[in-house]
């Protein structure tokens, strides 16, 4: 598969014919990456500091994963994901959350809530997803509440030496010209992402939207670069842990996973 999510690939069929395997994913051979990415979440929104029953919108829920977690804390969660096969998966697990089919359109009907989580979901959005998202997140969305979500890390681009990398410094220093032939797999084998977030700016774009920016963390560090690791986790840091006693310098650029946490 090539092309760019939310663009020119479509997202919600690749996610029906994917929720099995993900599933599986969440509970067996990529279990120590899940837990890792879902302990700093739960490291950030602890700093959010949310009254119990506060009500919690798990949006692109998947299977549930993190909706269950949300509810065994006390929040009343409602979790929506745009693919059906994940919607059928989250309630035979149950454990608390309502679930819905539904997509960045359904956030109205869910509100108002004190937060909106999104982990590993806008950057397989559309531009005009993200538009409705950022709308009736300003509708819905309390005051004092809680934006939190994940996103892939655009630095890590520059790390990289792949085709995100060429994609980077087109768009942001050599004004269009490429660099491919400095890279050692420009073509890349994986599709690209609509929505990269760049930790230097997007406190700016959040502030765009009435949001204020209160916390970074970076996930899945890379101790060289993914074509120098193998396949699936091989090298990779997945430890919240082992990845805070590194440098913040070296995650800013060599944890391909950011999270955000913003406060209305």
């Amino acid at each position: 598969m090539s092309g760019t999510f939310g663009r020119d690939t479509e997202s919600v069929p690749y996610w029906e014919r994917e929720a099995a395997r993900y599933h599986d994913h969440v509970g067996g051979s990529r279990t120590a990456y899940h837990d890792g990415r879902l302990r700093t979440a739960d490291g950030l929104l602890e700093r959010a500091a949310l009254p119990a029953g506060a009500r919690v919108v798990d949006f692109g829920c998947g299977d549930g994963v993190y909706g269950r977690r949300l509810a065994a804390a006390g929040f009343d969660v409602v979790g929506l994901d745009p693919a059906a096969a994940m919607i059928d998966l989250a309630r035979e697990r149950g454990g608390g959350p309502a679930y819905e089919v539904g997509g960045a359109g359904e956030l109205r009907v869910a509100g108002p809530f004190d937060a909106l989580v999104a982990l590993n979901v806008l950057a397989y959005m559309t531009d005009a997803e993200m538009a409705t998202l950022w709308s009736a997140l300003e509708e819905q969305l309390q005051p004092g509440g809680v934006l939190l979500v994940s996103h892939s890390n655009a630095l890590f681009d520059l790390f990289a030496l792949n085709g995100g990398t060429e994609r980077f410094f087109a768009e942001h220093f050599t004004g269009g010209l490429p660099v491919a032939e400095l890279l050692v797999d420009a073509a890349g084998g994986h599709p690209g992402y609509n929505v990269r977030a760049n930790p230097f700016t997007y406190g700016d774009e959040l502030a765009a939207h009435g949001l204020t920016l209160e916390a970074l963390a970076y996930f899945n560090f890379h101790p060289l670069p993914p074509a120098l690791l193998g396949e699936g986790d091989a090298g990779r840091i997945v430890d919240p842990d082992e990845i805070e006693r590194v440098p913040l310098w070296k995650q800013q650029f060599q944890c391909s996973t950011l999270f955000a946490l913003a406060r209305r």
